[in-house]
C-alpha cells in the first residue's frame, strides 16, 4: 500500500505542471505552488471519489507518469484503474510538499 501511494504522490507531483490551467483553482489570487496544492487535493477527492470526470479534467489527454517501478502509465491508464479497483480508497493524506515552479509551466487550456 505504501508503494502504491507513493507511486501515485509522485505521479501527481510530476504531472502538476502539466494540467495548472484546468482547476477551478487557477485564479490570479493564487501563486502557481498554491494552484498546484489545490490540484493535488482535487486529485485526491476525485479518486476517492472515483469521479472520473473531475480526475479527466484535471490529467491532460498525453499526461504520462513514470512510477517508482519504472513502468509508464497514460491518461486512460489511471482513469481505468480508479474506476474499476477492486479496493475502495476510503482516505489518505499526504505530509508536507515542497513545490518550485521553473520558468513560465504553463499547461495548454
Amino acid at each position: 500500500m505504501k508503494t502504491l501511494t507513493a507511486c501515485v504522490l509522485f505521479a501527481r507531483v510530476c504531472a502538476g505542471l502539466l494540467f495548472v490551467h484546468s482547476s477551478k483553482a487557477c485564479s490570479a489570487s493564487l501563486s502557481d505552488a498554491d494552484t498546484l496544492r489545490q490540484l493535488n487535493l482535487d486529485w485526491e477527492d476525485a479518486t476517492k471519489a472515483i469521479d472520473i470526470n473531475r480526475i479527466s479534467q484535471i490529467i491532460a489527454d498525453d499526461w504520462r507518469g513514470v512510477f517508482s517501478s519504472g513502468k509508464i502509465r497514460t491518461k486512460d491508464i489511471v482513469l481505468n484503474y480508479v474506476q474499476t479497483r477492486e479496493i475502495k480508497l476510503q482516505s489518505y493524506e499526504f505530509g508536507p510538499m515542497d513545490i518550485s515552479v521553473l520558468g513560465n509551466a504553463r499547461g495548454r487550456g
